[in-house]
């Protein structure tokens, strides 16, 4: 029965690894992974022009895009390849850089005269932040040891941003350019500053199992005359 077991897999695995399908998984995040544009967002615009520089133009890139918990279980899954929603608890990926772009992520809060920037995240004890649930096994143990915070978990940046608009929490997690994705009617006249001090930067890259069959061709061609 085991034999029977291992066999169904082995088979399935290797059909699997036989095809030129590339399935990313995917989390929305706009501008960089987005089902909103026909080109799915720059991240997947970059990936493509990386496999082209890699004569890899055959390889279809199949999006699988979920909810941040979806993803999470997907990424716990066998049967995936690559992925641009970071496997934070797995040793068992690669990241591939695709540019030298590099996403700054920070708080946002209401606009005041004075620079926005702490020293150490217990300066700002006792106030509530919206957080991305995908980014609560980044951030989550920073948040809580150091400082304690309420956490409000949203889905989108945009969601963050617009508690923070209605005064529902104190700061918003979001990247350096998450203000020109809201709508002129979301923000109003009211205006949101940026941290100078930054949570955390990320290199626009995919994230690749190294048992997937795309490192083979990646090396089977860095191989070829």
């Amino acid at each position: 029965m085991k034999y029977v077991t291992w066999l169904a897999a082995l088979l399935t695995f290797a059909g699997y690894a036989s095809d030129s399908t590339l399935s990313v998984v995917a989390v929305e995040y706009p501008p960089y992974v987005t089902q909103s544009r026909s080109d799915l967002g720059s991240n997947f615009v970059a990936l493509q022009a990386y496999l082209r520089q890699q004569n890899l133009s055959d390889v279809h890139i199949r999006p699988l895009f979920y909810p941040p918990a979806r993803a999470q279980r997907a990424i716990s899954d066998e049967q995936w390849c690559a992925t641009f929603y970071p496997p934070w608890q797995r040793k068992d990926v690669r990241f591939v850089p695709l540019g030298n772009e590099v996403v700054k992520m920070g708080l946002f809060r209401n606009m005041t005269d004075s620079p926005f920037r702490w020293n150490e995240l217990t300066d700002l004890s006792g106030k509530s932040v919206a957080l991305l649930r995908s980014s609560k096994e980044r951030f989550i143990p920073a948040w809580f040891k150091q400082a304690g915070k309420k956490i409000v978990f949203v889905e989108t940046v945009e969601q963050g941003l617009e508690l923070l608009l209605l005064s529902r929490v104190d700061y918003a997690f979001g990247d350096e350019h998450a203000l020109e994705r809201l709508s002129a009617e979301v923000t109003g006249e009211q205006t949101l500053q940026f941290s100078e001090t930054l949570l955390a930067t990320q290199q626009v890259g995919l994230f690749i199992r190294n048992d997937c069959w795309l490192n083979a061709r990646l090396q089977q061609n860095k191989k070829a005359p």
